[in-house]
C-alpha cells in the first residue's frame, strides 16, 4: 500500500521561474524543503507538486497547467491531486500571479454607478470542492477540503518575502488558548452593535473592543500585539489600509488600521478575522506607492492565519449576518484546537449550512473568503484539564500515528458534510423576469421607510432544495418555503437628505469607501415576508 500524503503543496514552477528566476527559484525550494523536514517531525508527510510539471501530474493522473493563468486548467489539476492523494491539507504556494484565485461570478453585481461593481468574486473556494471548474458560485456551497493559500507579494520579484514566510510555518509552535485569549478589536462606530454581538460570540466579552472614531488607528504596541485581530470597519481597492466610520457624521472616515502603522509591531502566531472589503485582496504593491496591504503585511510578520475578503462584503449594521458570521466561525474554530485549514473548511460549512443560500448575499460571502496562511498550522494546544484527554497510544504505536488517524476520521466526517450540504441546500439564479407589481411596490415602500435610494433591483428565484427521504410534505408546503429573493442596491438618505458621500456636488473628493446599502427582500408564496438591511464593508 502507498504511503498516505497528508499534506501537498502546489505551485507553478514555470510561473515561479519567471517571477524569480531560477537562481532564486531554488531558494524558494529550499525553503520549502526545510518546511517538508519540520512538517515530518510534526507527524505529517508532505510532497510537493508543480501544477505544471508534466512527470509529477501524470503519476497522479492528472493533466498539467500549460499556461499559468488558465483557471480552469488550475482547477482540474487540482482537483486530480486531491482525487489522487485524498491529502489533508493542501496548501497553494504563491500569490494569483502565481496560481490564480477562480472566478466565480458575482451574484449581485451591478453596472449602476450606486451597485455593486465586483464583476466576480474572486477566491479559492472551488479548489475547496469536488465541483468540476464553472464561473457560477451556487455550484461550489458545499466545500470538502482543507485549503490555504501562502501568497507572495503579486507582480514583485523580491522572493524574500517567500522565503520569509515559509521559514514562519517552518518554525510555528502551538501554545495555549490563554495565549489567545487577548484581542485588539475594531469596528466602525456605526457598525459598534453588531461587531459587540461577534465579540460575545467569540469571546465572551467586549472589553478590547475600540470604535473608530472617537479612536483612531494609532493603537498602542501592546495592542497590535496582540495575538487576536478582529476588525469590523471599512476597505477599499488596492488600498493599504481600513476606515472607520462615524455615526453622526456620515462623511467622517478616520483611518482604523494602517499597514504601514503597524508593521513591524505585529507578534508572530497573530490570527486575523476581518469583515472589511477587499481585506483579503492580494493586490499589487506598487498600486499603493509600494506598501503591500494589510494582509500582506501581517503574513509578513509572521500572522499563522489572515482570513478575509477579496471584494466588496456585506453585514448588517446591528445583529450578524454575512461576514460578521464566517469571521465568528473561523475564530472559534481556531481557539477550540483546529489547525487554520480546518478552521476555514468548517467556518464555510458552518456557514453554508445554517444560513439561506438561497440568498445571493450569502453566496458571495461564502464565495468571496479566504485563508491565508499554511493550512496544517495549528496556533492551539488544547490543555484544558476539564476537556478532551489525548489518547493513549497502544504499545508500539507513536503519538503521530493516533493523530494521523483521528485527523483521517475527521476529514472523512467533513467530506460527508459537504457533500451533504451540496446535495441538499438549495441555492438561487438571477430571474430574467422583473419583480411583480406587488412585490416592487413592497420594496419600494420598504425603502421609503427605511431611507434607501434605490438604483437597481435585482431578482432570484430559488431552485427548491433536493427532497430528502422520510422528509415530511409539510416541511416542503410552497406556503413556507422562500420562492424568490429581490434585492434593492442603492444610497441612503441620512435625516431627511442623501449622504453626502453619494452626492458629487456635496463632496470635493470621493469619499474613502465604497457605500453601498442593500435591501434583501425575502419572497415566500408570491409575498414579501422580510427584509434585511445590509451596508457594504
Amino acid at each position: 500500500m502507498p504511503t498516505k500524503i497528508d499534506k501537498v503543496i502546489v505551485t507553478n514552477f514555470s510561473a515561479l521561474t519567471e517571477k524569480y528566476g531560477k537562481d532564486n527559484l531554488k531558494k524558494i525550494d529550499k525553503a520549502v524543503a526545510a518546511l517538508i523536514a519540520a512538517d515530518k517531525n510534526r507527524g505529517l508527510i508532505a510532497e510537493y507538486v508543480g501544477l505544471d510539471n508534466a512527470a509529477a501530474m501524470k503519476k497522479v493522473g492528472a493533466t498539467p497547467v500549460t499556461s499559468a493563468s488558465n483557471r480552469k486548467q488550475n482547477k482540474a489539476a487540482i482537483d486530480g491531486i486531491y482525487k489522487a492523494l485524498a491529502p489533508d491539507y493542501i496548501m497553494i504556494l504563491g500569490s494569483i500571479d502565481v496560481v490564480p484565485h477562480q472566478d466565480m461570478r458575482n451574484p449581485m453585481y451591478s453596472p449602476d454607478p450606486d451597485g455593486d461593481p465586483d464583476r466576480f468574486a474572486f477566491g479559492d473556494l472551488p479548489y475547496a470542492c469536488e465541483k468540476p471548474y464553472g464561473q457560477r458560485p451556487q455550484d461550489f456551497i458545499g466545500p470538502t477540503r482543507v485549503i490555504g493559500r501562502l501568497p507572495d507579494l503579486t507582480g514583485i520579484n523580491d522572493p524574500t518575502y517567500l522565503i520569509d514566510l515559509l521559514e514562519t510555518a517552518t518554525s510555528y509552535s502551538s501554545t495555549t488558548a490563554d495565549a489567545y485569549h487577548d484581542y485588539l478589536g475594531i469596528t466602525a462606530e456605526v457598525w459598534k452593535s453588531s461587531t459587540e454581538q461577534s465579540l460575545e460570540r467569540i469571546f465572551g466579552e467586549t472589553k478590547s473592543l475600540n470604535s473608530v472614531p472617537p479612536r483612531k488607528d494609532s493603537w498602542s504596541k501592546s495592542l497590535i500585539a496582540r495575538k487576536v485581530l478582529f476588525v469590523n470597519c471599512h476597505g477599499n481597492f488596492n488600498t493599504p489600509y481600513f476606515s472607520g466610520q462615524s455615526a453622526a457624521d456620515e462623511d467622517d472616515y478616520p483611518d482604523a488600521l494602517r499597514a504601514s502603522f503597524v508593521n513591524g509591531k505585529i507578534t508572530e502566531g497573530t490570527l486575523a478575522a476581518i469583515e472589511c472589503c477587499y481585506g483579503g485582496q492580494l493586490y499589487n504593491p506598487k498600486f499603493a506607492k509600494g506598501q503591500a496591504g494589510v494582509c500582506n503585511t501581517y503574513l509578513e510578520n509572521k500572522a499563522y492565519g489572515f482570513f478575509a475578503s477579496t471584494t466588496i462584503a456585506y453585514g448588517p449594521s446591528s445583529g450578524n449576518g454575512q461576514a460578521d458570521l464566517i469571521c465568528q466561525y473561523f475564530l472559534r474554530s481556531v481557539l477550540a484546537g483546529a489547525s487554520i485549514g480546518r478552521a476555514a473548511l468548517e467556518a464555510r460549512q458552518k456557514f453554508a449550512r445554517t444560513t439561506s443560500m438561497g440568498n445571493p448575499m450569502n453566496i458571495k460571502t461564502l464565495a468571496q473568503f479566504n485563508l491565508y496562511g499554511d493550512p496544517s498550522c495549528s496556533p492551539v494546544k488544547m490543555l484544558d484539564p476539564k476537556g478532551p484527554q489525548p489518547k493513549t497510544p497502544a504499545k508500539g504505536v507513536p503519538c503521530s500515528t493516533v493523530d494521523r488517524v483521528d485527523r483521517s476520521s475527521r476529514r472523512r466526517a467533513l467530506f460527508i458534510e459537504g457533500a451533504s450540504i451540496t446535495a441538499t441546500r438549495s441555492t438561487s439564479r438571477e430571474s430574467k423576469k422583473p419583480p411583480s407589481k406587488s412585490i416592487k411596490a413592497a420594496l419600494q415602500n420598504k425603502a421609503r421607510e427605511l431611507g434607501v435610494i434605490g438604483a437597481a433591483t435585482k431578482s432570484f428565484i430559488v431552485e427548491a432544495p433536493k427532497k430528502i427521504k422520510g422528509m415530511p410534505k409539510m416541511m416542503i408546503d410552497d406556503e413556507l418555503i422562500p420562492s424568490g429573493y429581490h434585492v434593492l442596491l442603492g444610497r441612503e438618505r441620512i435625516n431627511g437628505k442623501m449622504s453626502k458621500s453619494k452626492n458629487k456636488k456635496m463632496r470635493a473628493t470621493p469619499p474613502p469607501v465604497t457605500q453601498i446599502v442593500a435591501l434583501v427582500a425575502k419572497e415566500v408564496d408570491g409575498k414579501v415576508v422580510s427584509v434585511t438591511k445590509l451596508y457594504s464593508k
